[in-house]
């Protein structure tokens, strides 16, 4: 949808929300999307209440006289802070669902369409809904051990983890950590990288910081190194990924 045609639909669904605002639904739907959100199962919502887009603008939580962009702020800010809450409850690590709440926070705050803020808004819901599902013991299937492991791997990316370290500050052996990594459909090499190059590409996005100094920082042995396992990643190198994903907000 283009900013023009936007603009135009915020203007309407803004007067429906004047002339006839229902606080008791709104309620409910927020409730509804926060528990689907904390099982992993956001998906299962049906249009347009899975969109924080437009059509939610003037149906929900704050209203401003400040103007469309705004408004669009103060629910997408609501939004995100509540379900950062719905899926830290849900047993997502706090540190990491606090850690993607500031990243698109931020992202959000920079934002100067409204498209813009739609893409920060679905991006940030998919990845607490992903982070619900695998927090989710219904949908779990690796061991207990092996969540420990990765959530301390995640609080240690900057330094040269290995296997013994991790498995020291777990409680197991390499072994048997080995073998559960292997049962959940990876290798403890594969996670450790495929979360360095998360963060790195945060970074690339967020930041104006070298390639060379978010290599250094995530303990790639070199900047060609961290930028070969880049491109295998995300089919791109870390310049192309800036170029492209500094433009969603900027």
């Amino acid at each position: 949808m283009e900013e023009r045609e936007l603009k135009k639909h915020i203007q309407e669904k803004k007067m429906n929300f004047l002339s006839d605002r229902d606080a008791t639904a709104s309620y409910h739907k927020e409730q509804k999307w926060l528990k689907l959100l904390a099982q992993g199962r956001m998906e299962e919502l049906e249009y347009p209440e899975n969109s924080f887009g437009p059509e939610n603008l003037y149906t929900d939580a704050v209203l401003t006289y400040r103007g469309d962009h705004k408004q669009m702020e103060y629910n997408l800010v609501a939004c995100i802070t509540l379900a950062c809450r719905a899926v830290i409850t849900a047993g997502v690590d706090p540190f990491e669902a606090y850690r993607i709440s500031d990243i698109y926070l931020q992202q959000l705050s920079e934002c100067t369409e409204l498209k813009d803020m739609m893409w920060v808004a679905g991006t940030v819901m998919g990845e607490f809904n992903e982070l619900a599902k695998a927090a989710n013991p219904e949908n779990r299937e690796a061991s207990i051990d092996v969540e420990n492991a990765k959530t301390y791997i995640c609080r240690h990316l900057q330094e040269k983890l290995t296997m013994q370290e991790v498995c020291r500050a777990v409680g197991v052996s390499s072994g048997y950590l080995s073998k559960k990594f292997r049962e959940s459909g990876t290798t403890f090499r594969e996670y450790v990288m495929e979360e360095r190059l998360k963060r790195s590409a945060n970074l690339l996005a967020q930041t104006e910081e070298p390639v060379s100094v978010i290599s250094d920082y995530f303990s790639f042995a070199s900047p060609s190194y961290f930028s070969s396992c880049f491109h295998r990643q995300y089919q791109m190198t870390p310049l192309e990924y800036r170029k492209r994903h500094k433009f969603q907000c900027n």
